[in-house]
């Protein structure tokens, strides 16, 4: 028989992924492999049960403060925003949580962005499987599964899965779970090799993992990819490798790592600093400040392309170079949203559009800006009867 229950989780404050007109936008961990306290006894919700659930996840509606007296969610009116592509990682449940801003009120914003609404608790089908057991030494009555998530209440008042399984702060929350609970990121043996992971590898774009060599006489390689929240940024480490054959065993192995964890990242925040010092620079030469979404350092789709290429050399934005996407970039900048978005102000679009103008002049290329009414349709006309001559 199908049963229905609620999981709680706490928030930290974090930065939003968004903050616009329309929405804010906040990461969680709504769900970990665990044992928690239900009216029925002690409920085990594995792994592999989320992993399979985590998908039903997507567009879950958002409500506030408290579950629907209904248990299920039946009334739109309570609804204040979706969950946003959730997938399973490190045993648990991520995903983004899209409250939209016209159906709640300031305050509430401001108190999940300061804080102050702490709470996440998910609505879900389950099926009772009466089996008692034992996980990570702890007892269970009973497990939850064919896991189908409902919907997502922010701001209720207690917390079933709390920090640091769950909450707001993902890579805090993994960072503590791992150290408190052994759970996901764990050092795993090969035949030739020891992985000490140090970061999720679902926290990485897939395809720009590579392997490099630390110290080839200590036998040390690391797996180092780009984080997906900085795709265009520099790369990290995900997992460090031990060659066996230079005597390393799991406990020198994760010595080794603890050792360097700090002074690695004290080295990466020092290389984003100059990073940011070098941009300030750079954006110091151009009448344009730095965005928010702006580069702080040169993408590498544009790596062969040089800062005077760009139409905007402070933000590696809009290449000039070649003559597609110097065409791409006259275009972009004949749309005024783009402008908004982008958050530029009138006097540096029209920057911008300068460069642009006078490179389309220099190729050779005919410069129209668009016309308005009959004249362009006339225009319009002509060229194309150009084509039936």
């Amino acid at each position: 028989m199908k049963k229905f229950g609620v999981d709680y989780a706490m928030l930290d404050p974090v930065h939003a992924i968004e903050d616009s007109e329309c929405c804010l936008v906040v990461p969680a961990v709504i769900a970990r492999e665990g044992i928690f306290q239900y009216p029925e006894g002690k409920a085990f919700k594995p792994a592999e049960e989320l992993r399979l659930a985590a998908w039903t996840a997507e567009s879950a509606w958002l409500i506030p403060e408290a579950h629907p007296w209904t248990g299920v969610l039946m009334d739109r009116n309570q609804i204040i925003g979706r969950a946003e592509k959730p997938y399973f990682s490190n045993n648990g449940i991520k995903t983004n949580l899209r409250i939209f801003k016209s159906k709640t009120t300031p305050s509430f914003l401001n108190d999940v962005k300061t804080g102050k609404r702490k709470s996440v608790s998910i609505g879900f089908f389950y099926e009772p499987d009466a089996t008692p057991g034992e996980w990570n030494g702890l007892k269970y009555d009973f497990v939850q599964r064919n896991i189908l998530i409902d919907h997502v209440a922010i701001g209720v008042p207690k917390a079933r899965c709390a920090p640091p399984l769950c909450g707001i702060g993902i890579d805090c929350a993994i960072k503590t779970a791992v150290d408190l609970l052994k759970i996901g990121l764990d050092p795993e043996e090969t035949e030739d090799f020891i992985h000490v992971p140090v970061r999720d590898a679902g926290d990485f774009v897939d395809d720009s993992f590579r392997t490099i060599d630390i110290s080839k006489e200590e036998g040390i390689q690391a797996v180092i990819g780009k984080l997906k929240s900085d795709p265009d940024g520099s790369t990290h480490v995900q997992k460090y490798l031990f060659d066996k054959s230079k005597d390393w065993t799991l406990e020198k192995a994760k010595g080794w790592v603890e050792e360097h964890k700090e002074k690695a990242g004290d080295q990466e925040e020092g290389e984003l600093e100059k990073k940011r010092e070098a941009a300030k620079e750079r954006c110091g030469k151009y009448p344009i400040s730095l965005k928010e979404d702006g580069h702080l350092t040169k993408p590498e789709e544009y790596a062969n392309v040089d800062e005077d290429d760009f139409a905007d050399p402070c933000n590696f934005k809009y290449p000039m170079v070649p003559d597609d996407r110097l065409m791409n970039a006259w275009a972009r900048l004949g749309n005024e949203e783009n402008r908004e978005k982008g958050g530029y102000s009138e006097a540096e679009w029209t920057w911008m559009k300068n460069r642009v103008e006078k490179r389309m002049e220099s190729k050779g290329h005919e410069v129209q800006e668009k016309k308005a009414g009959t004249e362009a349709e006339v225009e319009r006309s002509e060229h194309l009867l150009s084509y039936f001559k």
